[in-house]
């Protein structure tokens, strides 16, 4: 599941995208700075490998983020638990 270093609180203390997606549709917003500062270069990476020009990965990977947020009541716990399944993040 989901392991972050930052302090007491935050996405450390979260072991899963259920906790996760909860605390994000309530409008935890450091819950959702935590989660960008753990996963946006790595998303932006990826969108490059396929763009090949960083300020269009970056429009993807905003884009993207949107769409987290936009999605947050389609997520579906027990679809993401099942093994192999692809998870929500």
């Amino acid at each position: 599941m989901r392991v972050a270093t930052y302090g007491a609180g935050s996405l450390a203390a979260i072991d899963d995208d259920t906790r996760l997606v909860e605390l994000l549709r309530a409008g935890d917003e450091q819950t959702f700075v935590e989660l960008i500062d753990l996963r946006h270069s790595l998303m932006l990476r990826l969108a490059y490998v396929y763009v090949r020009d960083r300020a269009v990965a970056q429009d993807v990977v905003q884009d993207l983020w949107l769409g987290v947020l936009r999605d947050l009541d389609r997520f579906d716990a027990a679809l993401a638990s099942k093994p192999g399944s692809s998870k929500f993040w």
